[in-house]
Order: C-alpha cells, then sequence, then structure tokens
C-alpha cells in the first residue's frame, strides 16, 4: 500500500514538473580544484559562522610576496556563511531504486526540488528559497547537500525569485554555465561558494540588486566576461574572489555604491581594464587582490575616501599614472604593492599625511616649491643664454624626498643666464602638475677653460729692430676670440739685437702667455718662431753701394782645373727710423738678389761673379775674387822611366795631373836637368808656373849600353 502511494505522489510530482516552466543549467564533467582546499570549515552540528555582510579577514601587514598565497580561514569569519535555518518540513523523500529521480523535498513556502539519477537538481514552484549554513563536511546543510557529489545541473523554476545562502555551498561537480534566470531578484550570501565545476560563462540577471558577501567565491572555473548588471548596487566580500578563469575588462557599473573587501581577490585572469563605479567611497582591504592580468590605466573615482591593506596589491599589469583624488584620506599598507607598472602616483595633499600603499615606483605630492631645497650644477659660459637642464638641477622637499623634473617641477625661466657670474633660475609647477608655488634659484655660470684653445702665429714672424709682438689668431669650440674682450697676451724672449741674427738662418724663439679675461679662465703658453730681419717691402736697395751693401765671398779658392762657383755674401746694412736700432741683414740669393753670370773661374788668377738685385733691391754688381795656383806638392807627377846612356843629354818631359787635368810644359811648369848625359842618377827640376806653382825634382836612371849590340874583332899579330 505504501509503496504504491509513494509512486502516485511521485507520479502527481512529475505531472506538476511537466507543466511548469524552467530555466535550464547545461552541464558537462569539467571540473577544478576547489577554492583554498585547505580552509574547508569544520562544523558540528548547531555550530555556524556568525552572520555577516561581508567577508573581512583580520588586517594584515605587508602580504608575503611569493607566487602564490594560501589563505587558512581557521576563523569562520573569513567566509560569509549564514547561520542555517532549521526547516522541520524540509523532509528528504528518497525514491525507489527503480525510479528515475533519486530524492526529493521541500526548499521553501512555495518552491520543491527534485533530483534525478541523471545529476539534475530542479527546483519547482514559486517565490524564495529557504536560506542554509555550511555541514561538518564544508557542503550545504540544504536537503540535497548529502547528494553534493552526484549534483551535474541545476534547473530553476521562472518562478522562484531568489536562491537561499549557502544554497549549493561545496556542489563542486556542478558544471557547464553558471546562469542566473532574470526572474531571480536575491541571491544568499556563499550561494555557490566552492562551486568549482561550473566551466562555462557566469551569467548575472538584469534584477539583481545586492551580490552578497561569497556569492561566487571559489568558482575558479567559470570562464568569459563578467558582466554586472546595472541593476546591482552592493558587491559583497569575497563575492567572486578567486574566480581565476574570468577573463575580459572588469567593468563595475556606476549603480554600485558598496563592494566589500577580497571581493574581486585573485581574479588573475582578467585581462582588460578595470572600470570603477563613480560613487564608490570605499576600496576595502584586498578588493582586487592578485589581479595580475588586469591592463590599462587605473582611475580611482573622487567619490573615494579610503583605499585598504593590499586593495590592489600583484596588479602589476596596470600601467600608466595613478592620480590618488583629493578625497582619500587613507591608503592602507601594501595598498599598491607589486603593481611595478604603474610608474607614478600623484597624491595631491601634503607630502607624508598619508601612507602610500607601498607604491613601488615615483611618488609625487603636493611639494610647496617655494620651500623645496634646490641646488643647480655649476655651468661653463658659452657665450648664449643658459637653461639648465634636468641632469643638472637637484629638488629635495622638506621631507628629504627627491622631486622629479618634469613631473613635480620644471625649469620655467632664468635670467642673468649668458654671461660670467651668478645667474637665477625659476623652478615651477609643470603643466598638469600637483605641486604649488615657485622659487628663483641661483647658479654659477664659470668662465670658460681657455686650455684647450688652438693658438696660431704669423708665418715668417721677421725681428725689425723692435720688441717682437705678433698678433695671434685664438680659437676655442669654432669661435674666433677677440683681444682685449677675451683674452690679454704678455710676451717673453722676444726683444733681440742684430747680433742674434748671425745668418740668415737663424731662427729665435720667443713665447705669448695668452689669459683669459670677460667669459673666459686660464691660460696657456704658445711659443713662435723669430727670423732675422727683411727688407721686403721697403723702397729699392742699390746693391752698388759699398756702405749700404757690403759684399764678400768667403773661402779659400785653387786652381783645379775645374769652374770655381762660390755664392757671394751679401750685408745689407740699414738702420730702423722707427727703433733707430741698426740691422745686417743677411741678403738671401733668389730673393734679394741672382747670379748672373761667372767669369775667368777656372785658371788662377782675378775671377769675376756678376750679381743683379731682385725683390727690394736693384742694379747689377761685379764681385771679384782670387784664384790661387796649385802647389806642385798637390799634383801627381808621373815617374820618369830609366834611359840608356847614349853620350848626349836625356831630357824627357814630365806629366803632371791636377786631379784630371794634364799641365802643360812650359805654360804651367818649366823643366830643367842635371846629371843627364852619363851614367847614374838624372834629376829634373819642375818649376811651376801659370796655374801651378813650387818647385819639386823628379830623377830618372842612365843606364850603360848594352854590349850585345857591338861587334868585336880580334888582331892577331
Amino acid at each position: 500500500m505504501k509503496t504504491k502511494l509513494k509512486k502516485l505522489l511521485a507520479g502527481i510530482l512529475s505531472a506538476v514538473m511537466l507543466t511548469s516552466s524552467f530555466a535550464v543549467f547545461a552541464a558537462d564533467n569539467n571540473t577544478d580544484t576547489l577554492y583554498h582546499p585547505d580552509t574547508k570549515l569544520e562544523i558540528t552540528n548547531n555550530e555556524v559562522a556568525e552572520d555577516t555582510n561581508d567577508i573581512t579577514p583580520a588586517e594584515t601587514s605587508e602580504p608575503d610576496t611569493s607566487e602564490s598565497e594560501e589563505i587558512t580561514a581557521q576563523d569562520l569569519s573569513i567566509w560569509d556563511i549564514p547561520t542555517p535555518l532549521d526547516f522541520n518540513d524540509e523532509l528528504v523523500t528518497p525514491f525507489a531504486a527503480d525510479n528515475d529521480n533519486i530524492a526529493s523535498g521541500k526548499c521553501g513556502a512555495n518552491l520543491t526540488w527534485t533530483l534525478d539519477s541523471e545529476g539534475t537538481l530542479t527546483i519547482s514552484g514559486t517565490g524564495n528559497m529557504n536560506n542554509y549554513g555550511i555541514n561538518p563536511n564544508n557542503i550545504t546543510s540544504a536537503p540535497w547537500g548529502q547528494y553534493a557529489d552526484s549534483l551535474k545541473k541545476l534547473l530553476f523554476s521562472n518562478e522562484m525569485t531568489s536562491i537561499g545562502e549557502c544554497a549549493f555551498t561545496g556542489c563542486s561537480n556542478l558544471t557547464g554555465d553558471l546562469i542566473i534566470p532574470n526572474n531571480i531578484i536575491s541571491i544568499g550570501k556563499s550561494a555557490f561558494l566552492w562551486c568549482s565545476g561550473f566551466n562555462g560563462s557566469l551569467i548575472i540577471s538584469n534584477g539583481i540588486t545586492l551580490i552578497n558577501g561569497s556569492t561566487f567565491s571559489g568558482c575558479s572555473s567559470l570562464t568569459g566576461d563578467l558582466i554586472i548588471p546595472d541593476s546591482v548596487t552592493f558587491i559583497g566580500g569575497s563575492a567572486f574572489s578567486n574566480c581565476s578563469k574570468l577573463t575580459g575588462n572588469l567593468v563595475i557599473p556606476d549603480s554600485v555604491t558598496s563592494i566589500g573587501s577580497w571581493a574581486f581577490s585573485d581574479c588573475s585572469g582578467f585581462t582588460g581594464d578595470l572600470i570603477l563605479p563613480s560613487d564608490i567611497t570605499s576600496i576595502d582591504n584586498r578588493m582586487f587582490y592578485n589581479c595580475s592580468n588586469l591592463t590599462g590605466n587605473l582611475v580611482i573615482p573622487d567619490s573615494v575616501t579610503s583605499i585598504g591593506d593590499s586593495a590592489f596589491y600583484r596588479c602589476s599589469s596596470l600601467t600608466g599614472n595613478l592620480v590618488i583624488p583629493d578625497s582619500v584620506t587613507n591608503i592602507g599598507s601594501s595598498a599598491f604593492g607589486n603593481c611595478n607598472n604603474l610608474t607614478d602616483m600623484y597624491i595631491p595633499q601634503i607630502e607624508d599625511s598619508i601612507g602610500t600603499g607601498n607604491f613601488p615606483n615615483r611618488v609625487h605630492w603636493k611639494y610647496d616649491l617655494s620651500q623645496c631645497t634646490a641646488t643647480i650644477n655649476n655651468y661653463t659660459c658659452t657665450g648664449s643664454a643658459i637653461i639648465p637642464t634636468e641632469d643638472s638641477i637637484t629638488v629635495t622637499s622638506p621631507n628629504g624626498k627627491t622631486l622629479y623634473y618634469g613631473t613635480d617641477y620644471i625649469i620655467e625661466s632664468a635670467k642673468n643666464n649668458t654671461d660670467v657670474g651668478t645667474a637665477t633660475a625659476r623652478i615651477a609647477p609643470p603643466e598638469g602638475g600637483i605641486s604649488i608655488l615657485s622659487q628663483d634659484v641661483p647658479f654659477n655660470i664659470v668662465g670658460i677653460d681657455l686650455s684647450g684653445a688652438t693658438v696660431t702665429f704669423p708665418d715668417n714672424i721677421t725681428w725689425d729692430g723692435a720688441a717682437v709682438e705678433p698678433e695671434p689668431t685664438v680659437i676655442l669650440d669654432g669661435k674666433t676670440l677677440v683681444r682685449g674682450t677675451d683674452y690679454t697676451i704678455t710676451y717673453s724672449n722676444n726683444i733681440f739685437t742684430a747680433s742674434d741674427f748671425p745668418t740668415k738662418d737663424t731662427v729665435k724663439t720667443s713665447a705669448a702667455t695668452i689669459t683669459g679675461i670677460g667669459n673666459y679662465i686660464g691660460s696657456l703658453t704658445k711659443d713662435f718662431e723669430v727670423k732675422g730681419y727683411r727688407p721686403d717691402g721697403w723702397d729699392s736697395v742699390d746693391i752698388r753701394l759699398d756702405d749700404i751693401v757690403s759684399a764678400t765671398i768667403d773661402g779659400t779658392f785653387v786652381y783645379n782645373g775645374a769652374e770655381h762657383t762660390p755664392t757671394p755674401k751679401l750685408v745689407y746694412h740699414f738702420v730702423n727710423p722707427t727703433t733707430n736700432v741698426a740691422i745686417d741683414y743677411d741678403m738671401v740669393e733668389g730673393e734679394d738678389f741672382e747670379i748672373v753670370s761667372y767669369s775667368n773661374n777656372v785658371n788662377a788668377g782675378k775671377a769675376v761673379v756678376t750679381i743683379e738685385g731682385i725683390g727690394a733691391f736693384e742694379n747689377t754688381r761685379r764681385i771679384t775674387f782670387n784664384i790661387s795656383p796649385c802647389e806642385l806638392s798637390a799634383t801627381t807627377i808621373a815617374d820618369i822611366p830609366s834611359f840608356e846612356y847614349c853620350k848626349n843629354d836625356i831630357c824627357p818631359d814630365v806629366e803632371i795631373k791636377v786631379d784630371d787635368t794634364v799641365m802643360t810644359k812650359d805654360v804651367d811648369y818649366e823643366l830643367t836637368y842635371e846629371n843627364n848625359r852619363n851614367r847614374g842618377t838624372a834629376t829634373v827640376t819642375i818649376t811651376g808656373k801659370g796655374n801651378l806653382t813650387g818647385v819639386t825634382t823628379k830623377t830618372f836612371e842612365i843606364t850603360p849600353r848594352d854590349g850585345s849590340r857591338f861587334t868585336y874583332y880580334i888582331i892577331l899579330p
């Protein structure tokens, strides 16, 4: 009888379910690791967490900066888990083994549930679902919780209006999309906590106004974009924490005015921009902790007054500048820790009036530039106006912070900044900057060091009887400097007399010391060469006048059979009318005169060289010089061969050479003989004449006549 009654009730219930319309949960078999598996709660019967609106973990100091972080929830307050209600009418009705359904029961005043053998949980009826808690196995205390491992898919009635607290906590085998139907206007706290098997999209109905604490926490396999409806005004603590595979932009509509702690912590899959609502007043602790792939700029709304601990910790892909609104009065510890790609933080408040949340890069305050300490390095004068550059200036705040050029201040202008001396540069806030007021900062312009200058003197500097002071050309960095404006000159070793230049080749070394003045400092010394006086440019000088031009030919000339072509030495005797200094100038062949011809310049006697003035000199002059005869002792005299006695005087000739020239008898020398008839040694005396001089002798032998050439006769008696 009882069995027939159960089958009848089941048939009636099935008929009711078939005539109702349902919202369907698609399912698949993909599952993932539960959210923080080490934090499953140990709860005894009737022991539950205190009912709170948000998850509020204990305040922490600096968070661990390692790559991953385990959260140990020994205190139940870390999860927003309500106290379960005891509904005596929620009795579970199991079905016979041969039935398609496994169990059923009530879950609200007008709601029932049925679980079939395929793992589909169907919620039927109208109105609100009851609220639940968590059993000792960290599974929902809802009546279907004992079948949590079998739950694969959900079917919601299109007439139900709420999902109860902790309704599906720990149902980690539910898969597919998680779709909240439009008829549902309320979802209880922790409703889908640890439902890590959902591996499709999360679609929230447009009628939802509150997303309570831990509603979707630990749904770590949900994918796709998270779209929060404009109807939502509140997002509770840990509402989406560890939904690590949700991707795309995170856009929180302006309708949201409050978001709880940890709401989006560890949502590391978001890869787009973070758009915060314009009326939110607080960014609580760890709200976006470890949202490491959010990109783009982070804009804090003007409505925000506080930013909690670790609120954006490890949001390492956010970029650009971060501007903290005037409204913010507190920034918690490590609020921006490890946000390494946020380059600059602007806090428009008095320096150090609030924390910086361990911001890793440059922090800019509302500095009063008139109260800062500024120094500018010395500049070397360039002759042009000098505007100090970024690398030459240091500005320090009253609290010792170094300000950044271009963001905290700029050099707005400078004055007295061209010549050597003290100049000033004005530092002022940059356009769009948050610093205030300005300050005139002195800096020194120092002279240009002349030590690297190039100094050149004119060619052929010549002593003219006065102190030698040639005008140099001084060039530094491509600029020709001006004597008397940029430098002065002192000379040394530059006063001479005529005796200092004994020859035309004599060169003296003088020096000029160039000392900077005006915009130049330092000095350098440069040597220059001085030659003897040269008459170029003066009126023509008659070289025939012995008292003005003296002519000599140095050296001794001896006949050698060749032409003698000496160059005469001509000295121009001049008195400088300006200095009244007598100058003996050695005239230079080819510049002052040239040799026209030589005559009688081979044989001994008086030779003549004819010269002609050129340049500053004019007319022709003949200059004589003597060629002396060659001494016989310096000649080559050939040996005289022997002669045979011949009863007569023997008078052989003698060959005499001067170098390769053979001398002529009776022209260049005469011969006399002694003992030159009989047998024995004869003597030849050589006496020079003409091109030869001196006396010398040579000998030769007279030998007996050879007897073999005679015929002898014997006369007998």
